[in-house]
Formats: C-alpha cells, structure tokens, sequence
C-alpha cells in the first residue's frame, strides 16, 4: 500500500471521492465503538430568487461536539450576515441535539 497525495488535486471529483470515503469510514468506526444517538449531521442552505443555493453550513455532531465542516456564502450574498446566521441556527439545532462544546477555532 502506498500513501497518495490528493493537496491541491485538480481532480475535484476523485478528491471528494476520497474525502467522502474516509469520512464514511470514521463515522462507521466511531458508531461501531461507542454509538452516539444523537450523532449526525446539520446541513443548512439558503436559496436565492430562483432556489438556487447561495450560502450553505455542513456540521458534525458527534458526542457532545458540534463541529462545522463547511461554511460557504456566495460572493454575490456576502454582507448581509447569512455567514452569521447559519452559524447561530446550526448552534441552536446543535444544542438540541445535546451539544456542550465546539472546538476553539469557531
């Protein structure tokens, strides 16, 4: 077996094959050990006039912890606190779901 360097692939969709893949994987390992009822995921998005997504939030939950995976907002949506606002609203759902902390680097 090799290591295989995916850094700054311009093979968008292989890069996100295998990001998926070992995300997969952890998640399965860590239910296989020790089962979280409350683990998932909060996928967030906002729509523009034509339902077209124009700012989005990914989070793990996972015992306790509310992680956040992706926060994106278009350029053209910027300014105008949706950034902010997924975060309050993914927080919120996050405590219902039996959240206590987040890494620091939120």
């Amino acid at each position: 077996m090799e290591i295989r360097d995916y850094t700054d692939s311009a093979d968008d969709t292989e890069m996100s094959r295998v990001i998926a893949a070992i995300q997969s994987g952890l998640r399965e390992h860590n239910r296989s050990r020790h089962a979280d009822p409350n683990a998932g995921r909060i996928v967030l998005a906002v729509h523009g006039a034509g339902r077209e997504v124009v700012a989005g939030l990914i989070c793990d939950v996972a015992y306790g912890w509310l992680t956040v995976e992706t926060l994106w907002v278009d350029a053209n949506h910027r300014g105008q606190r949706l950034g902010s606002r997924l975060l309050a609203a993914g927080e919120h759902l996050g405590r219902d779901r039996g959240c206590h902390g987040a890494p620091d680097n939120l």
